[in-house]
């Protein structure tokens, strides 16, 4: 029995060999090839929210000026699952790219240790990632999608110089900013009137308790306040109260607002690419920030609702313009 079990032993012996060595062979190639692999900055988006086509032929001419020997890769995270996500960033040089809040919360989900950069992300969202991850070790900046309220508020004070109050509707997602917006508004001359609502409060109910035909309401980019449904009615009651919206994003404007501050796609790929060039070295970055560009936008329609045709978006940018160089001085 010992004979014929040795004999078998020693017959089998060199095709386990052949095996053993088969699977090393297999596993050094695979290595090998993952050695090889470039490295790859990649650029993360949900095509079925952002980016528009326009930005993302801006984004990918100023990728090409600033970071022209580094290889750029723009995937679409629609159809990803998380496993090809993991090996995008597994395989990222030094840094990430994420365009609009469902991308970057995906991107950042993975927890890869290099440095990460998001642009159309709220304030709000991109400042609570930047907090949470910082205390992972893991480096979150970008640009606000939306411009500041000081801002707006220069904007309301370029169509009237007369501007006294400024009216504002928080909810629960917000309420935490009042302070500083009254600080802001306060270094203007301005008071605040606000409303702090809850979830189920819908802005239009409460506008008049705050605004009228003399005040300009400040629109927050806050989803939960105003999705598309809850905007609508807004937008609907501002007009039938005559009362004035300004928004921070030029969505804003072409959904009601009478006007909005906003950053040009153009200015925003430049001035994110030249952030996202430093986040690429691989040292800590900074916190994230708003845009330094803007522009402003008029509904004229709304505007000649409000009998405002003569306002003129250009006029209304350089007024804002001397105000920041003003304050600046001051």
């Amino acid at each position: 029995m010992g004979r014929i079990k040795s004999r078998f032993l020693a017959q089998q012996l060199p095709l386990m060999m052949a095996l053993m060595l088969l699977t090393y062979s297999i596993n050094i190639n695979k290595l090998r090839a993952s050695e090889k692999t470039e490295k790859t900055i990649p650029v993360l988006f949900v095509a079925a929210q952002q980016p528009t086509e326009q930005l993302r032929k801006a984004l990918e001419t100023q990728l090409r000026v600033k970071m022209p020997s580094r290889k750029v890769a723009f995937f679409d995270l629609q159809n990803l699952v998380k496993r090809d996500l993991e090996q995008i960033l597994k395989n990222a040089d030094q840094c990430a790219l994420a365009i609009g809040p469902e991308a970057t919360q995906r991107m950042l989900s993975i927890r890869q240790p290099i440095n990460h950069f998001s642009i159309l992300t709220s304030r709000n969202l991109l400042d609570k990632l930047h907090r949470v991850y910082q205390r992972l070790g893991i480096e979150v900046t970008g640009i606000y999608e939306e411009q500041p309220l000081q801002r707006q508020l220069f904007l309301a004070k370029a169509i009237n110089d007369q501007l006294q109050d400024i009216a504002i509707i928080l909810n629960q997602k917000d309420k935490y900013y009042l302070p500083e917006y009254q600080a802001t508004a306060g270094k203007l001359g301005l008071s605040v009137k606000y409303r702090v609502l809850k979830a189920a409060d819908s802005p239009e109910k409460y506008m008049g308790d705050i605004a009228d035909p003399d005040t300009f309401l400040m629109l927050t980019n806050n989803n939960q306040l105003y999705v598309k449904s809850k905007l609508s009615a807004l937008v609907l009651a501002a007009y039938y109260q005559q009362i004035k919206l300004i928004g921070n994003r030029f969505e804003n404007a072409k959904t009601g607002a009478l006007a909005s501050i906003y950053t040009p796609t153009t200015t925003l790929a430049i001035e994110a690419i030249s952030d996202f060039v430093e986040s690429c070295k691989g040292e800590p970055t900074s916190a994230p920030r708003y845009a330094k560009s803007f522009s402003v936008i008029i509904n004229q329609q709304i505007a000649n609702n409000l009998n405002m045709s003569n306002l003129n978006a250009n006029q209304l940018s350089k007024l804002i313009t001397q105000m920041e160089n003003s304050q600046e001085v001051e």
